[in-house]
């Protein structure tokens, strides 16, 4: 197998401000499967999406309280619990945009990609770190549906 030549416009460098030639050849393929489909971007199915808790020092973890989901929680299909660490309930309601509930999304916004969990029975709220995006589906979209879907590969 060659090398493939790549093509990367000027002006897509200066919009992206990046050169990775992968990321454009990546990027347009998505754009041309995704054209021959009815589809629509995760925050049409979305009731929030937010990102984790940005300022809170390891300090203040406990032993007790709120979980706090950190990367390393982030397991496929499951939450790992070996390393959790728990938030006090006044740092959990100074932080009430970051809060996840039972049947909402949480997965890496950097690091590996794919580590994806649904927040289940076991904690009826959670709290995230900076690292993670928290999803909150509306109420009349298959929340299963749209879960495995994000578990596949073209997610």
């Amino acid at each position: 197998m060659g090398l493939k030549s790549v093509v990367v416009s000027k002006k897509k460098i200066e919009l992206e401000d990046r050169f990775e030639p992968e990321f454009w050849v990546i990027g347009d393929f998505l754009n041309k499967v995704f054209k021959q489909y009815n589809w629509k971007k995760l925050d049409s199915y979305s009731e929030s999406i937010k990102k984790g808790i940005f300022d809170l020092k390891a300090n203040r973890y406990q032993r007790k309280g709120i979980p706090f989901l950190r990367i390393s929680n982030l397991k496929y299909f499951e939450l790992g619990t070996e390393d959790l660490v728990y938030i006090s309930e006044e740092d959990h309601k100074a932080n009430k945009k970051t809060i996840l509930r039972q049947g909402d999304i949480a997965f890496s916004k950097i690091g590996t990609l794919g580590k994806i969990v649904r927040i289940g029975k076991r904690f009826p709220e959670v709290n995230i770190s900076q690292n993670i995006i928290g999803v909150r589906l509306k109420e009349n979209v298959n929340k299963n549906y749209i879960f495995a879907y994000l578990l596949s590969k073209i997610a």
